[in-house]
């Protein structure tokens, strides 16, 4: 193949947490599925040398570069990586995708130093794009951004997207597998990613994922899945499976086949989900208990609040009294569960926060399976509905590509001039107690690194004080949040 022919695909960093958790990039690979006619190379700003690789791609004069990019740390992280392109060479073409630049398109597209942005969903637009700029035309597919000198031109929104079952495989051979293999998931080994769905049918006011899917939802067939789980095992030999899905038992009647299927497939694995209340309320325990047998480890439950009166302020439709309810029925298994909290909205007062704090501890309390996520603060995303609440209060939101790369929830509180300096520094107190107030330090982490076993031994000796700045929402002299943010700074600037 010609020097053109060469398509780059970078992952950005996400700064400290790359020293935790490094998954597969599962967005990159998904969209280049399609791609069969160029050349791939695969650039992960996560692994040693990662320069070293996207230099002797430059030296090729790619075809052009293409990024995925989150909100907050990944995109800054890819906005220094594309300035370094076109400081290398400005004629080759650099390409975004990925959340952030399908809700912030025209902000993306305005800076220097991006020449396209693909919204929505790419494995149809992604293919047609490539072929535009090899052929120097522009492109003619739904949802694609470009410019022409100061003046920014789009094609229209994304296309719905497609459904998944007609999808190929993501393009596993890309991988060194041997630079992924250090996740101990719940201490089950070497987990790796299995996309199975999409698109979520409620309208929680600060996710994202209501806007692009349309407030639909699509899901792989059990059959399909069974497919990418064997297509997987081809290139990599792994113990369990995270199945990438908003809400898993949302289809039913996909979770009644799993049973069967699971006992006929040609491996054996241990498998974790992501899923709401109520669709496990509705599960029996029976079919629960059935699962577990089959390979059911963890669950990742979405609650948010343990106010009623922010539940419904943000539409979860959600009771408290059913987090209960779930958290006893989910200790009658051997099933992880994870919780997932966040605090910091703008409508919160000290008793959402207490009744919040008080809700997370009774589960841990109540259930020796369960853990809760992060406790971090809401950021308003671009193209939420919580993002338009923030704006319609008055409050400032970012502008430029560039200011949207500090919107991460570990940075947000400082940018915030309506929230008091008491009020942030108990929210960041909070937020290091939950790190270490249950396992996930020891059963998520990698099993490798020296800032890892630094945590881990820190978690030995502060969980008491954790439980007690959760149960009384304490953060005087908050020496651990001081310490926590030195080793994060330290640390996001390597690699």
């Amino acid at each position: 193949m010609s020097p053109r022919d060469l398509l780059v695909l970078v992952h950005p960093g996400m700064g400290f947490y790359d020293s935790v958790a490094k998954d597969i990039p599962l967005a990159l690979l998904s969209a280049a599925r399609n791609v069969d006619f160029l050349e791939l190379g695969l650039v992960d700003q996560r692994v040693a040398g990662w320069k070293h690789t996207l230099d002797g791609f430059l030296r090729r004069t790619p075809a052009a570069v293409c990024f995925t990019a989150l909100t907050g740390q990944q995109t800054k992280h890819a906005l220094d990586t594309s300035r370094y392109v076109k400081s290398v060479d400005k004629r080759i073409p650099v390409v975004w995708g990925g959340i952030h630049p399908t809700f912030a398109p025209e902000s993306t597209i305005r800076n220097a130093h991006i020449d396209l942005v693909v919204t929505g969903e790419a494995e149809y637009a992604f293919p047609e794009v490539l072929t535009s700029l090899q052929s120097g035309r522009a492109p003619v597919t739904q949802g694609v951004w470009t410019k022409r000198d100061r003046e920014v031109l789009n094609t229209g929104p994304p296309p719905e997207g497609p459904e998944l079952d007609g999808l190929g495989f993501p393009r596993l051979d890309l991988l060194d597998f041997r630079t992924y293999d250090q996740r101990a998931h719940l201490n089950f080994g070497n987990v790796f990613p299995v996309e199975t769905g999409r698109g979520c049918t409620w309208h929680c006011a600060f996710c994202y994922n209501s806007s692009p899917h349309r407030r639909k939802r699509r899901s792989m067939s059990a059959e399909r899945i069974l497919e990418q789980v064997h297509h997987l095992r081809r290139y990599v030999r792994f113990d369990g499976v995270n199945f990438i899905d908003d809400n898993f038992f949302a289809d039913a009647e996909r979770v009644r086949k799993l049973p069967d299927l699971l006992a006929q497939a040609e491996c054996r694995f241990v498998w974790g989900i992501e899923t709401g209340v109520h669709e496990l309320l509705a599960t029996s325990e029976d079919l629960l208990l059935d699962l577990e047998r089959l390979g059911l480890r963890w669950l990742s439950i979405g609650v948010e609040s343990g106010s009623q009166r922010i539940l419904d302020r943000v539409g979860k439709r959600l009771k408290v009294e059913q987090v209960r309810e779930l958290n006893a029925k989910l200790s009658r298994t051997r099933i992880s569960a994870m919780f997932n909290f966040m605090n910091g909205y703008i409508w919160e007062e000290d008793e959402d926060l207490k009744k919040t704090t008080s809700l997370m501890l009774q589960v841990l309390r109540d259930n020796p399976n369960a853990s809760v996520q992060a406790f971090q603060a809401v950021v308003p995303y671009p193209g939420t509905r919580y993002f338009r609440e923030f704006e319609r209060a008055g409050l400032d939101t970012p502008q430029t590509l560039e200011a949207w790369g500090d919107c991460n929830p570990d940075d947000w509180l400082d940018q915030q001039p309506w929230m008091t300096k008491r009020r942030k520094r108990l929210l960041k107190t909070l937020y290091v107690a939950s790190l270490f107030i249950d396992r996930k330090i020891h059963s998520h982490a990698a099993r490798t690194g020296l800032w890892v076993l630094v945590l881990r031994t820190f978690r030995f000796v502060y969980r008491p004080l954790a439980w007690a700045r959760l149960r009384f929402n304490s953060s005087f002299l908050p020496l651990e949040v001081v310490a926590f943010e030195t080793v994060k700074r330290f640390t996001s600037g390597k690699g």
